[in-house]
Parts: C-alpha cells; structure tokens; sequence
C-alpha cells in the first residue's frame, strides 16, 4: 500500500494481490494493481475501481490509470487526462459512467452531495467549453487538446451554437499548429540538404587538378 500526492489530493495505491484492498477509509478509493482481484459485487457497489500500470515509452516509464466497471472494458488514460474532483480520482470514463447511473451509491458519494451538490451534466459542460476557449485564447496546446478530447466525449449533438464555436476554433488552432510544426520540420530537412550538397566543380577547380595550371600565357 502506498499513498501518494497528486493534484492536492491524496491517492492510495494497492499493489499486493495477496492483500485485501481498504476501502472507503479515510474518503481515499485505492488504485489497484493489475493483478489486484476484484469481484462482481464490490464493482456494482462501487459503480468502478481505477487500476495503474507503467508502459514502456522508449526508455522512460509512462504511468496510465485504467477505469473498470461491471460489464464495460477497461479504458485506460493518462494522468494529464485525469483529474482530482469531489470523488476523488476522475477520468473520462468515471464521467460517463457517474452519467449513466440513475441512483446515487451506497459509498462517501451521498455525504459528499449533501455538503456541496454536483453541477448538472449542462453546468459542467458550460464549465468545459468556457476553460476551452480560455485555453485557445492563451495558446495552450496541451490544455487545448486535453480539454477538446474531453468536449468530444461529453458533450454530442445537444450543444449550442457558441460551443460548437468554441470546439471549431480549437480544432483550428490545433491543426493550424501542427501544420506549422510539418512546415518546419520540411524547412530544416531542405536546409539541410543544401549544406550537404557537393559544391559545383568550377572550370579553374577543374584546371588546378593534379597540380597543374591550364591557363595560357599571351
């Protein structure tokens, strides 16, 4: 068991398949291990349980979090596609699941509801569109994309007009800026095929090979 930080709030990972997980103690819902067993029930009870695994980027590890529900997949993100909330640990597929569901768990949820109640679906997607346009207008690329990956899921065909402006300019930007990286990089690799290339021979070069100079004296 290891408990780590993570955007201000607390995670508890649980690695030992040997061991039971805890949970509900101390509002902290453990991650689980890969090989950690987890049976029907406490999936329904518990509507979805996060896993963690490390892939292997190159020579770096990269961590991903993985969400399982009772008869879904496992939908597996990356921690900048994850968020601290008043569950705790959010990922895209927490917010579609929290959205299917019609009845409130038997968990730290309802005390959770009664203290601060959660935005309807329509507020946090006014919510999501407004922090998208902020990042557009900022040039944020990484925020840009996350937030517009997100705007994708969660929000279909009952937008607004305003948002699908808003979805319009950020998918812009975003092609507009990879354009200019492929503008770019096609710039360097033409420069450095000109330094590269083999100079012309000229006719004095040509003349002066072997040591000996061709030109005629008057």
């Amino acid at each position: 068991m290891v408990n780590i930080r993570f955007k201000a709030r607390g995670l508890r990972v649980h690695l030992d398949p040997a061991a039971e997980p805890v949970w509900d103690d101390d509002g902290l819902k453990p991650v689980l291990g890969l090989s950690v067993p987890v049976d029907r029930d406490t999936l329904i009870r518990h509507w979805y349980v996060h896993r963690i695994r490390l892939d292997s980027v190159g020579t770096a590890r990269q961590v991903r979090i993985g969400t399982e529900a009772f008869a879904r997949t496992t939908e597996w993100f990356s921690l900048d596609d994850c968020e601290m909330t008043d569950r705790g640990l959010t990922t895209l597929a927490v917010e579609q699941i929290v959205r299917s569901r019609s009845t409130p768990p038997p968990s730290q949820w309802a005390a959770v509801e009664t203290k601060k109640p959660v935005p309807s679906t329509e507020a946090r997607r006014r919510l999501l569109f407004f922090h998208l346009d902020k990042a557009v207008a900022a040039r944020d690329s990484k925020q840009v994309r996350r937030l517009l990956k997100r705007a994708k899921v969660t929000a279909g065909s009952d937008r607004t007009e305003k948002e699908n402006n808003i979805a319009d300019a950020a998918a812009d930007y975003l092609a507009e800026r990879d354009q200019n990286r492929k503008n770019r990089a096609t710039a360097r690799k033409s420069n450095a095929e000109t330094i590269t290339r083999p100079r012309p021979q000229s006719t004095n070069d040509a003349g002066r090979q072997g040591g000996r100079c061709l030109c005629t004296r008057k």
